[in-house]
């Protein structure tokens, strides 16, 4: 069985200095790295003038601080388990009172006459037919001509053979799109 590794939000991570009773300048000092930059930096020479042995210290308190703060997090995921508490985070609230209602009063169902025997394509048809096809061709040749009209297009640019397609074109490519799924 694999350990589950304690992931540390950013406000437990703000509370271990004050923990460890660090002064907040030496808690500012955790984000920068002075090795890259103070040549004179090396293992021997610590900026702070604290000996090894109050380094060590330090190491061995802050690892104390992240194993407690885990054993208090998994004790509290097992006590959630254990009583199956449901936190007010984790339930559902009715949105209620903020959205507009569209009750929808109009017939419902397939409102054509079906043939018995009837394709798939047909089927696909009946719900994609020519008006909507038409729609999107208009649309799509729209936003070229007007993503063309509004940038800058250099000579070599894919959009500069742009074409305007057609209803034939549509269905092909839609076509191809739906087969992809299949494979």
């Amino acid at each position: 069985m694999s350990k589950r590794r304690k992931i540390f939000t950013s406000t437990e991570l703000e509370k271990i200095p004050e923990e460890l009773d660090l002064e907040a300048s030496s808690a500012s000092d955790f984000g920068s790295d002075d090795s890259v930059r103070d040549p004179e930096w090396g293992p021997s020479s610590d900026p702070h003038g604290s000996s090894d042995e109050e380094v060590h210290d330090d190491e061995d308190d802050i690892e104390n601080v992240i194993q407690n703060l885990a054993m208090e997090e998994t004790a509290r995921d097992q006590d959630e388990l254990d009583d199956e508490v449901i936190t007010s985070e984790s339930v559902w609230s009715e949105y209620v009172g903020r959205h507009k209602t569209f009750p929808f009063s109009g017939p419902h169902g397939v409102q054509r006459d079906l043939p018995v025997e009837i394709s798939p394509l047909e089927s696909f048809f009946l719900i994609l037919d020519n008006e909507v096809i038409n729609h999107i061709v208009t649309e799509t040749n729209r936003f070229a001509e007007q993503t063309i009209a509004s940038k800058e297009i250099r000579k070599y640019a894919r959009i500069s053979k742009w074409a305007p397609t057609d209803a034939d074109e549509l269905k092909k490519f839609l076509g191809l799109t739906l087969w992809m799924g299949l494979g």
